[in-house]
């Protein structure tokens, strides 16, 4: 523990919290998975009184979420996610399986090309939008930076995807 004008915070503490407020998703296998395991109740009540959010964990990734929020990444990431889905499974591919496999950034941009739905992605730098997803441990960045690989953390978006659809 690290002892800072009489308060006690974890080790690594500031760490974590400038990682998931710079919106990284902790995954399972990382040393900060643990430290927030470990405290836990620490850290669900100390984002919700300091910053409003709500710290969510599940058994292979924690990240925080807050109600009020500007930011493009999340809905970029959606429309990718949503049209390259409904391409997989328009050639009659498991989603998720495809969604596992290693795929180069060319194929990416490629299949949203020839998409039915390439206006919703017009605007989105499929390159840019991937190194910030990696630089949040949504997307491993393979190959010299030439393929990708979706990291568990990306289940988020498609949980939430399915709920939308539910919605509809």
């Amino acid at each position: 523990m690290n002892v800072n004008n009489s308060f006690v915070y974890p080790e690594k503490h500031f760490e974590i919290v400038k990682n998931l407020l710079n919106g990284k998703f902790i995954l399972h296998n990382e040393e900060l998975f643990e430290v927030i395991s470990d405290n836990l109740e620490f850290y669900i009540d100390f984002f919700q009184k300091s910053y409003d959010y709500e710290l969510v964990k599940n058994t292979e990734i924690i990240y925080v979420i807050s109600s009020i929020t500007s930011e493009k990444f999340s809905r970029n990431i959606m429309l990718v996610l949503a049209v390259i889905s409904w391409e997989f499974n328009r050639e009659g591919k498991n989603i998720y399986t495809e969604l596992d496999n290693k795929h180069t950034i060319r194929s990416i941009e490629e299949l949203i090309k020839k998409s039915s739905f390439k206006d919703s992605c017009r605007g989105i730098n499929i390159d840019k939008l991937f190194k910030d997803a990696a630089s949040r441990n949504l997307v491993l960045i393979l190959d010299n930076e030439k393929s990708i690989k979706f990291t568990n953390a990306i289940n988020i978006f498609l949980e939430a995807a399915k709920e939308i659809a539910e919605l509809e």
